[in-house]
């Protein structure tokens, strides 16, 4: 078990909380224009679906060996 797996991990779960919670400073500060091009709930969405790949790659390198 690699512990440089929790990292990505932390990453990731933090983005999915600021992301499903909608704390104004984290959608606001990931990227405005990531908000002005998709709107506030396609850059919450596209923030989930990023969190949700760290949480994943961190579970891949815990796992590899």
């Amino acid at each position: 078990m690699n512990p440089f797996g929790l990292v990505p991990i932390a990453i990731g779960i933090f983005f999915l909380i600021g992301s499903l919670r909608d704390w104004d400073w984290f959608i606001d500060n990931t990227g405005p224009l990531l908000t002005r091009i998709l709107g506030r709930d396609g850059a919450r969405g596209f923030l989930t679906i990023i969190g949700l790949c760290f949480i994943g790659i961190g579970v891949f390198i815990l796992l590899i060996d």
